[in-house]
């Protein structure tokens, strides 16, 4: 079976995250969106932990803020099982391979749909 690519749309809820990786040193860049599950009474949000590596993960840490809406295009991690408030809980995270910006809450100003995937910007004011 292959790779399953799953496309994300949503707003940031908090900024994103750098820190170095403590064995190589290489940049990894976290985020969260959230997704709605169900509907009505029954619509629950799951976050979805996003990850983006090296110089892209640098270049847009600053870009990257809370109510930023965005488009990412990637593959899902094996889940994470951990201990949440309610019991166990499931974390999904997903290596980001493309994002794009899109219009969101604080981004009204910059709903053009900057794609960037391995480093390219159709945005010259976003430095990568």
């Amino acid at each position: 079976m292959g790779t399953q690519v799953v496309v994300l749309v949503g707003n940031l809820g908090k900024d994103a995250e750098l820190r170095l990786l403590p064995n190589s040193g290489k940049p990894i860049l976290n985020f969260d969106l959230p997704i709605d599950i169900g509907f009505g009474e029954k619509k629950e949000t799951m976050w979805v932990r996003c990850t983006l590596f090296g110089d892209r993960a640098e270049k847009l840490e600053s870009h990257l803020t809370k109510g930023k809406g965005v488009m990412v295009t990637g593959d899902f991690r094996m889940p994470r099982i951990y201990e949440g408030k309610n019991g166990q809980s499931v974390s999904m995270e997903l290596n980001v391979n493309q994002l794009s910006f899109v219009g969101g809450a604080k981004d009204a100003s910059n709903g053009n749909g900057t794609h960037v995937a391995a480093g390219q910007s159709e945005d010259s004011s976003i430095p990568f």
